[in-house]
């Protein structure tokens, strides 16, 4: 099931179905003059209403103020400056007067806390705006926060608020007086000329500016509005100077109880900051761009502490989108008023934010949708295969949350596999049989105390015949190590070309005296060192019995230095008759594997249904690989496989594989 929520597409809805005279407010619908609607809506375009909350008082409290007709008190006014001085700058408010008061505001000592500028107010805006140069105060160290602003002093604030971005209010030709041009103080007379001939400023109907008169909410929004878009420097016209540069906004995003993980794009470097709390901590996410823009992004998926860490991230090709995927194991509750509530359900989140604009989608999947492993997708061919294979302990994991399907298989892991899964078909259980006696594991004991193992195994003189089963002899023991090792073990063959040894073969439950014969040079078909044990004397043993006295019944072959086999499952498809002469190391090819599983056809009673056929599968005349054919018969292996064709020359990938143990194990999966 997916759920799709874009956060833009709430917003439109929002605004659209608000009544006229209303616009959306940070707790409910504000009041607005109807010649103020259109150009409130294109400044909330911009961002410029980033205003929060609008209060009467914000140290202590105060009422919310919803009608934007009433008069603006200071501390409002900056807050609708910062908005203005963020979008100028690429910022959102907060984060742009977070910056601003750790990099430009005066600190104490320790650099933790601020010094605020005036003895009547504690807040960090107004700190802020006064280390920007936005606001003075009214002298002697006040500020005077919740007295409303006149008409003269919010033209002075607004052009500092402008020069904020590098550049100077300019007066844009003669403008006509204001009839009461004598009554505007000569500290802001400047700045009402400018901001008139720039039409950021109107008179009233009657043509007086009235200087010391009341500026209301909308009309203060409203002329932000106008400065942003009519004064000749703008962020609209790409010309500000910025206040910050990246290299200096990155640093000041830090706190003294968090870290930054950092993403890097071409248009926007992405942030997420964690910080540690005293009960529990938050996250938060940022983008800053090329120009010391600050953009801290709205909560897309909310949670009481933490977020989780990130299953994948990453900007797209053309950098304009940033995604990441989150996963919440468990619903994730809040509090309100003492009552519990939902903020976002246990699922798999997928978030693509908007660089340009910091829109964010969601997208929303249930855990059962998801995929254990990222490079396994849940839709893949092989994903039930793989989810098998892990559960069961037969392929292991590549890393946290990864399977690596394209890796290859080595001969060893394969014969592992293979005699797992042989344990399972024939007495259903998937550890393989325990040592010595249950699978031919033997010991062999010399006369002077030393010992190692050796397992049992079928020799064959008739190795495979293509129309029956294979021709058996009676069992030898096997031990696999390379020439250096034997001389290690007989120092002796290092000047004689042979040893004899008194030795007994201890198979658990029966102790075999005799001669063990050793040479470096044997006279094996392929050459190389050998051991042959020699009985004293008859001693019958289930699957035929020891040879006669005087006949060899162990032997050993060279291997190349490190690579010995040293897994059980070797061990066990030699004592069912299987023995597979390849390195351990190999990776495995298509052949290699499509043979083992017809030897293992061919040598042991198997359920009837493992390799049942249930396709008339013929093979054309040279075919290389004749054995293909019972395999194919029973749809293990497809030549004509719609997601893999098997290929007996290319080597075996993990995905592969565990497609052939599924089939193996689960014949309807076929």
């Amino acid at each position: 099931m997916k759920k799709t929520v874009s956060v833009l597409l709430i917003l439109l809805l929002v605004f659209a179905l608000l009544p006229a005279g209303a616009l959306a407010d940070g707790e409910g619908e504000r009041s607005v003059s109807p010649w103020a609607e259109e150009e409130l809506r294109r400044a909330e375009s911009y961002g410029l209403l980033d205003v929060g909350t609008l209060r009467t008082d914000y140290e202590w409290g105060g009422e919310t103020v919803t009608d934007w007709r009433r008069p603006v008190t200071r501390a409002m006014f900056v807050r609708f400056a910062l908005s203005y001085a963020a979008a100028m700058n690429h910022s959102d408010r907060v984060t742009f007067q977070e910056t601003v008061n750790k990099l430009l505001s005066e600190r104490t000592e320790d650099g933790y806390f601020l010094k605020y500028p005036f003895s009547d107010d504690r807040t960090s805006e107004v700190a802020a705006a006064y280390a920007l140069g936005i606001v003075q105060g009214r002298g002697g160290g006040i500020f005077d926060p919740n007295a409303p602003i006149t008409r003269q002093e919010a033209a002075a604030m607004l052009c500092r608020a402008y020069a904020t971005c590098g550049a100077e209010a300019t007066e844009l030709g003669a403008a006509e007086p204001f009839a009461d041009e004598g009554d505007i103080a000569p500290w802001a007379s400047e700045a009402v000329r400018v901001l008139r001939s720039r039409d950021v400023l109107r008179g009233m109907e009657d043509g007086r500016f009235d200087p010391k008169g009341s500026f209301t909410v909308q009309q203060c929004a409203v002329c932000f509005l106008r400065l942003y878009e009519l004064m000749p420097v703008s962020f609209l016209k790409g010309n500000v100077t910025p206040v910050f540069t990246r290299e200096e906004v990155i640093p000041a995003l830090e706190t003294a109880y968090g870290s930054l993980l950092r993403w890097d794009g071409p248009e926007a470097v992405f942030l997420r900051r964690e910080t540690e709390g005293v009960m529990h901590g938050y996250t938060a996410f940022f983008l800053v761009y090329s120009d010391g823009g600050v953009r801290r992004l709205a909560e897309a998926v909310p949670v009481s502490g933490n977020a989780p860490n990130f299953d994948s991230a990453g900007f797209s090709g053309d950098g304009r989108i940033f995604t990441y995927v989150m996963t919440l194991e468990e619903d994730e509750y809040g509090w309100e008023d003492g009552t519990r509530f939902l903020l976002s359900a246990a699922g798999v989140y997928t978030v693509a934010v908007d660089v340009l604009t910091g829109a964010q989608t969601v997208s929303y999947a249930t855990l059962e949708s998801r995929s254990r492993w990222d490079d396994v997708p849940k839709d893949a061919w092989y994903y039930e295969a793989v989810k098998l294979c892990v559960a069961l302990d037969l392929i292991p994991e590549a890393g946290e949350k990864r399977f690596d399907p394209e890796g290859t298989v080595t001969c060893g892991q394969m014969v592992e596999n293979t005699a797992q899964v042989l344990s399972y078909l024939t007495i259903r259980h998937w550890d393989l049989p325990p040592r010595p006696a249950d699978w031919g594991v033997a010991v062999l004991r010399l006369e002077d105390g030393r010992e190692f193992e050796a397992f049992r195994a079928w020799e064959t003189r008739q190795w495979r015949t293509w129309a029956g089963p294979m021709n058996k002899e009676p069992f030898h023991y096997s031990i696999r190590m390379t020439k250096t090792e034997l001389t290690r073990l007989f120092p002796e063959l290092a000047e004689q070309s042979e040893v004899w040894v008194s030795a007994t073969l201890d198979m658990g439950d029966k102790q075999v005296p005799g001669r063990l014969w050793a040479t470096p040079e044997g006279d094996l078909p392929d050459g190389g060192p050998a051991l042959l044990f020699y009985p004293e004397e008859t001693s019958g043993y289930p699957d035929g019995g020891l040879p006669e006295p005087g006949e060899p019944t162990l032997l050993f072959r060279c291997a190349q230095p490190g690579d010995r086999w040293s897994s059980r499952g070797i061990y066990y498809l030699a004592a069912k008759g299987i023995w597979y002469e390849t390195s351990p190391s190999k990776t495995a090819e298509g052949w290699e594997l499509a043979y083992l599983l017809y030897l293992l056809d061919l040598s042991c009673e198997l359920p009837e249904e493992t390799f049942r056929p249930i396709y008339d599968v013929t093979l054309t005349e040279g075919t290389d690989y004749p054995y293909l054919l019972p395999l194919c018969r029973a749809g293990i292996l497809r030549l004509d496989d719609p997601d893999w064709v098997f290929d007996p020359a290319a080597p075996v990938t993990r995905a592969q594989f565990a497609a052939v143990l599924l089939r193996l194990l689960r014949p309807s999966a076929r």
